[in-house]
C-alpha cells in the first residue's frame, strides 16, 4: 500500500471518530476500511477485494438499502471510476442519514504532468474499472454539485502523493499538498441538509 493511501484511510478514520459516526456504508474500497474503523455497523460494496456485497456500480445504479440506513456513506476514490457518478452520489445521499465522505484524485500533479509532457501513457486508454476522465481539484464542486444535492461542506483535506515521498516529513508533505503540483488526492466531508426522496421497493 502506498504512503498516501495510508494517509487517506487514516483521514477517513479520524473523521468517523470526530463526528461520532456509528454506521458506515463504504463504496469502492474493497472492504479494507473495516480494518481500521470502530463502528457499530459497517457494510461495503465493490467488485474486487473482500466486500460484504459484490456489486458493479457501473451496471447497477441503485443501492440495495432503504433511505437513511447509515450515518455516513464513504465514496473514497470511486466516483471517477463510474459512468454515471451522479446517480450513485444521489443514491448515497438517499441512504445516508447524516454525512457523505468523498475522496477524489487530482490528476494534474507534478509527476502526472511530467509523464504527459514526455508522451508517456500514464492512464490506460480503456479498462472497465479505470478512471472515466480527468479531475482537477478546483473543479470538484462542478462534479459533486453540493447545493443541488443538498450537501454542506464541513471539512476538506488535500493529500500529498508524489512518488519517492517516504523520506519527507509529514509536516512538509502536508504543506506541499495544498499546492496543485503536489496534491494527488483530496477529501471532503459533507453534511446532508435535505433528503432526496426516491421510491424504495424492497
Amino acid at each position: 500500500m502506498k504512503l498516501y493511501e495510508r494517509s487517506r484511510l487514516q483521514l477517513i478514520s479520524e473523521w468517523i471518530e470526530k463526528y461520532d459516526i456509528k454506521s458506515v456504508l463504504d463504496l469502492g474500497s474493497r472492504g479494507i476500511l473495516k480494518k481500521i474503523i470502530d463502528v457499530d455497523s459497517y457494510d461495503s460494496i465493490d467488485v474486487k477485494g473482500t466486500p460484504d456485497i459484490v456489486l458493479d456500480l457501473n451496471e447497477a445504479q441503485k443501492l440495495p438499502f432503504p433511505p437513511d440506513s447509515y450515518d455516513c456513506v464513504v465514496l473514497s476514490q470511486i466516483l471517477e471510476h463510474l459512468f454515471y457518478p451522479q446517480k450513485i452520489l444521489k443514491e448515497s445521499i438517499r441512504v445516508s442519514r447524516k454525512f457523505i465522505i468523498i475522496g477524489l484524485p487530482h490528476d494534474f500533479s507534478l509527476d502526472l504532468r511530467m509523464k504527459a509532457l514526455l508522451g508517456r501513457n500514464w492512464r490506460p486508454i480503456y479498462r472497465p474499472y479505470e478512471h472515466k476522465g480527468l479531475l482537477h481539484r478546483n473543479e470538484y464542486k462542478k462534479f459533486i454539485k453540493p447545493e443541488e444535492n443538498g450537501l454542506t461542506e464541513i471539512e476538506k483535506h488535500y493529500l500529498f502523493g508524489l512518488r519517492g515521498d517516504r523520506f519527507l516529513p509529514k509536516w512538509l508533505k502536508g504543506g506541499l499538498a495544498k499546492w496543485n503540483l503536489f496534491c494527488r488526492n483530496f477529501y471532503i466531508i459533507y453534511q446532508k441538509t435535505k433528503s432526496i426522496k426516491k421510491e424504495w421497493n424492497t
